[in-house]
């Protein structure tokens, strides 16, 4: 009998599957969008303008999860070609005192971990590519460490206990804090050394499924013990957490904000090396409209979280927050019948191919789901190096020594066979293939359409510029490229969707790229060879300013006004206009803005359809709002009012300024 497939790779809205009247839709705008770029003009924000490929590029594994299986070809290929690099360690003291067996308790100190046995124990065998691998990541493999909050985490000689909520009674909860925290960083100090030890650790995976960690202080001083235990052993590496499953602070006008994240980072005061969450779309079957629906989280509705969680810690703390991902992507939530629906909808599609070849069909179709909601998150992250450390789509290798049903995996084994006798590649490629090669200085963009997101980069004679609809219908592009006449050649990837629902993915030469069409939730990479190296002419450095309040609802037709200040507002180049909405569903996505008293026009995004659903998993709308303000308007205090046309409330999680001016 065939496994069934996992949707926990399904990631964003599709409309238009099987008979959804969402086909009929079109765009609101009447010319076409453009995106400028200079490749002259290096964009820094908050000084941050080389792009660092381990920080957003990795596969969801280790280097020591599954590699030796591989051949030298597939690791050519993979991780030098592709230049996929490597984003989490899971499963630490587990390991240790399971699988390798090397944690015991300390016969002088019942219910610790025997640290001067654990030092003694040697080191692991090196990996079939590790050599290899030191070659080409010299200054470490640059990991997020997680332990799996499992049944088996804390070894057996520590007490546990449940909690009343856990109602598998499968993820106990150890009663001596200081104890794990002492035994976990051991582990991490003694089986790792700077090369291979995670560089940051971010406690128990996704806790909050299974209590509630909101008031529990031993779960908060289990992540104080790790920071104190990590000074004392003086390592190098970052500790922070929770390491939630969710985000959407965009929830409840944004009032879930304050009292979720924002209350363990005040149970934390603030002093965690980072802080973690796993942000997904949640995806279902709509089985009387024949499609998938979603709560979405890519794109705008990260945008704005991601600036309405910093300018809380800004202003509850004095500080902005670093931010680590160790997953992000989207899963079909709905598990007790998503099985049987990705089945039924491969035998209606694929009624002609064997159960294993049906099987990767429908694989392709959540393949692509899943890479697509990858690359929306990755752009998003893009947009805040100065905030966002870490982020990995995930995707692993292989999942074989997991549950090979159910998570999105790279390789899977030909026909389930266990062990592998062969392994077959799945479209989850498509993600690396995107992004290939991209690397370099960020390059001063532009999209004036809030459903397109670009990054553009250079790197030697290669302009990189990378766009993605957001939208469920066609988005028409002008691109603007400064010094185009230099350009050599033009080379296009686009990954977009085929009627059937699988991946189309394409690279081709064109005599030009002055005007596209992106498809629905299509992404396009344009790589403009130029003859010699691009040489930049200008620095622009971005700085981000906070409102003086965050998290604000408002009822009826009452406005809010927030100031911003600006230290220095001479010189401004460019100034961005960025705030935060979540409203309940069906109000009016417009939105009323003054800013030192001119009347600011926001684009309502033609992905709003997507944004605000209602459904078991989704009944609301959260977005970013963002615009050019003329520089001249800018000044050292900003007063910028908002209201809800509709006089029906909402949220406003954070006004935020983005100002631009040229470096000397």
């Amino acid at each position: 009998m065939q496994p069934r497939l996992c949707l926990a790779s399904f990631a964003v809205l599709l409309l238009g599957v099987v008979g959804c009247s969402s086909t009929d839709a079109v765009s609101t705008r009447t010319t076409a969008s453009t995106v400028t770029v200079d490749p002259t003009q290096t964009w820094s924000i908050e000084g941050h303008s080389d792009l660092n490929r381990q920080q957003y590029f990795s596969i969801a594994q280790s280097a020591g999860d599954g590699l030796d299986e591989l051949s030298q070809e597939q690791f050519d290929y993979y991780f030098r070609e592709l230049g996929i690099t490597f984003g989490r360690r899971v499963n630490l003291l587990l390991a240790g005192h399971t699988y390798e067996e090397i944690v015991f308790e300390d016969p002088d100190r019942p219910g610790r971990v025997d640290i001067d046995r654990l030092k003694n124990e040697p080191p692991r065998t090196p990996g079939k590519f590790d050599d290899q691998l030191r070659e080409m990541f010299p200054d470490g493999l640059d990991l997020v460490g997680t332990e799996n909050f499992l049944k088996t985490t804390w070894p057996p000689f520590m007490e546990t206990y449940v909690r009343e909520e856990d109602t598998t009674g499968h993820h106990p909860m150890v009663k001596d804090h200081d104890a794990a925290a002492e035994g976990m960083i051991a582990y991490l100090n003694h089986r790792f050394n700077d090369w291979d030890r995670p560089r940051w650790f971010e406690g128990l995976n996704e806790p909050d499924w299974f209590f509630n960690v909101y008031n529990d202080e031993s779960f908060f001083g289990l992540h104080e013990g790790f920071k104190n235990y990590r000074d004392e052993a003086g390592l190098n590496m970052e500790v922070g957490g929770p390491c939630f499953p969710t985000s959407q602070y965009f929830k409840n006008n944004y009032q879930t904000l304050p009292k979720t994240m924002g209350h363990f980072i005040d149970q934390t005061e603030c002093d965690l090396d980072f802080y973690s969450f796993h942000p997904y779309d949640y995806t279902i079957w709509d089985e009387e409209a024949q499609t998938f629906d979603a709560r979405v989280t890519g794109g705008l509705p990260m945008d704005a979280d991601l600036d309405a969680l910093v300018n809380y810690t800004v202003l509850e703390h004095g500080k902005e927050i670093d931010v680590v991902i160790s997953e992000h992507g989207a899963y079909m939530v709905d598990t007790a019948v998503r099985y049987d629906q990705i089945d039924a909808l491969g035998v209606r599609l694929f009624p002609e191919l064997s159960d294993w070849d049906r099987w990767m069909k429908q694989k392709e179709i959540t393949d692509f789901m899943m890479v697509n909601g990858a690359i929306a998150h990755t752009l998003t992250f893009m947009d805040h190096p100065h905030t966002v450390e870490k982020a990995i789509p995930f995707i692993l290798l292989e999942a074989s020594s997991w549950k090979p049903d159910h998570y999105a995996a790279l390789l899977v084994s030909k026909d389930h066979q266990s062990p592998a006798e062969e392994w077959v590649e799945s479209r989850m490629v498509d993600f690396w293939k995107v992004f290939k090669d991209v690397d370099g200085r960020r390059v001063r963009g532009w999209s004036i359409d809030p459903d397109i997101q670009q990054q553009s980069f250079v790197d030697g004679d290669r302009l990189f510029i990378v766009l993605n609809n957001l939208a469920g219908v066609p988005q028409d592009v002008t691109l603007d490229i400064a010094n185009a006449d230099e350009v050599q050649s033009y080379e296009l990837r686009r990954l977009s969707r085929n009627e059937d629902f699988t991946p189309n993915y394409s690279e081709q030469s064109v005599e030009s790229v002055d005007a596209l069409t992106l498809a629905p939730q299509e992404s396009v990479v344009v790589v403009a060879t130029y003859a010699e190296p691009i040489v930049e002419a200008q620095r622009f450095e971005e700085s981000v300013h906070y409102g003086d309040r965050s998290c604000v609802e408002l009822t009826g037709q009452d406005s809010a006004t927030f100031k911003v200040a600006v230290p220095d507002v001479e010189d401004a180049e460019t100034v961005t206009l960025r705030i935060a909405v979540g409203r309940p569903h069906g109000t009016d996505r417009d939105l009323a803005v003054k800013f030192n008293g001119h009347a600011v026009t926001i684009p309502v995004e033609d992905s709003a359809d997507r944004l605000d659903r209602k459904h078991k998993y989704a009944d609301e709308y959260g977005a970013l709002k963002r615009v050019r303000i003329p520089a001249e308007w800018l000044e050292a205090e900003n007063a910028v009012e908002v209201s809800f046309p509709d006089g029906t409330g909402g949220g406003i999680g954070s006004v935020v300024l983005r100002v631009s001016r040229a470096s000397e």
